[in-house]
């Protein structure tokens, strides 16, 4: 009688508190452009989150995708299959307390770097060491916190960390050039000047998965032209994230800066800072090209050259405003690209360019626009995705990486 009386008291239980469901459906809606496969970001539902593990199943394919939460409430899949625009398709979220899915994405680190591939391919490195320029050149040269190399999927290195003539311009950078603080004029971009310095300062987290793999760190801006000495200007915060694709290369970076003390720092108008990146040095079109200014278009002698999203060369793409520039051409005779992406929620967006007419860099430059300021307690927020690949460059597969991020899809809870 006792047995019953608790097994009757345990069905109420359950009844009155029924256990939260472990699965959620929903839809993609592809809304009016064509999708095709990349990263979709989903939050996850209350009663989701204390799962150990969520996967997304379709249920047409039954085919099992992995997730990878970005935080508590967000996770992250990728497309299984293009979807074409009008279209929807339906999935489903599921807890799962099986071990996470085999990993793709790697992160590498030690004492000098951080790196991050894609199954056995490299895809960048991340210097927290000071690396010193080549032998023969001055020491003021030396830098950390840049990326350099990139690779493309083939293996080709895209980037040039310390290019002869330009030993300032670092891989994949985030500098200011013409700026005012505290009456000051300190140059963070180049380093000739000795006026100012962009340095690594620490590893927050790091973390390889599934789906992507990513890291976080920490910089600070120096204004090294007081005579008080050095002076923390900005402390910036770098978010990787490279996901798990090997046919390309697409990763994101997140960058915040926030004023280090009750300082602003000011953007005076200016023609280039902020988020560049260096070309491979064969790429560079030669100083004839860069006396006359009329370097080629899509091939020259470096064969290599930049394309927007608005159809505009190296000439005539400068100081526009375009969603993505494309710089391509061939190292060692193979065939890459890069094709750098700006956020909608950047400042200016689109924000203004500067593409050099010889050298193969460029950078996403909002000062061309006009003066700005970094303040204290506003922090300075911008978001940009890269894409990598061999091969000659496909406009419309890139404008559908762009509209995947500039527009993603719709999620609908069913």
């Amino acid at each position: 009688m006792r047995l019953a009386f608790y097994l009757l008291l345990l069905l109420l239980a359950t009844y009155c508190n029924p256990r939260p469901s472990l699965e959620r459906a929903f839809e993609l809606h592809a809304g009016k452009y064509d999708r095709i496969s990349g990263p979709i970001r989903i939050p996850i539902p209350e009663e989701l989150r204390k799962v150990g593990h969520v996967l997304v199943m379709n249920p047409k394919t039954n085919q099992t995708i992995p997730v990878q939460r970005i935080s508590t409430d967000e996770s992250c899949f990728l497309l299984d299959q293009p979807l074409k625009a009008g279209e929807k398709r339906l999935y489903h979220l599921r807890g799962s307390e099986k071990k996470t899915p085999p990993l793709k994405a790697h992160i590498h680190q030690n004492g000098d770097a951080i790196s991050i591939s894609v199954v056995d391919k490299k895809v960048l490195r991340y210097h927290t060491a000071e690396v010193m320029p080549p032998e023969g050149n001055p020491a003021y040269y030396r830098k950390s916190g840049f990326i350099h190399p990139i690779f493309s999927p083939g293996g080709q290195i895209i980037t040039e960390g310390f290019p002869e003539g330009h030993m300032h311009q670092h891989g994949f950078f985030f500098a200011w050039v013409n700026t005012v603080f505290e009456g000051r004029t300190p140059d963070f971009w180049n380093q000739h000047k000795q006026s100012g310095r962009v340095d690594h300062e620490s590893v927050v987290d790091t973390t390889s998965g599934p789906v992507f793999a990513t890291f976080t760190t920490t910089l600070v801006h120096k204004d090294i032209s007081g005579e008080q000495g050095p002076k923390n200007v900005l402390n910036e915060t770098w978010t990787i994230r490279v996901y798990a694709l090997e046919e390309v290369f697409l990763f994101d970076l997140e960058s915040v800066h926030n004023c280090a003390t009750d300082s602003s720092l000011v953007m005076p108008e200016y023609r280039y800072g902020g988020m560049g990146i260096r070309g491979n040095s064969q790429w560079f079109e030669g100083e004839e090209a860069f006396k006359d200014q009329q370097a080629p278009n899509r091939q020259g002698v470096g064969q290599g050259g930049f394309y927007t999203s608005e159809g505009k060369d190296r000439i005539d793409g400068n100081h526009t405003r375009p969603y993505w520039v494309l710089i391509d051409g061939t190292i060692d005779q193979v065939p890459v690209g890069i094709v750098s992406m700006g956020h909608p929620d950047n400042f200016r967006y689109p924000q203004p360019v500067r593409i050099h007419p010889s050298m193969p860099y460029f950078c996403f430059a909002p000062m061309v626009a006009g003066e700005f300021a970094i303040e204290p307690e506003k922090p300075y927020h911008s978001k940009y995705r890269f894409l990598v690949f061999n091969g000659e460059p496909d406009q419309n597969f890139i404008d559908g990486v762009w509209k995947n991020y500039s527009e993603p899809v719709e999620i609908v809870w069913k």
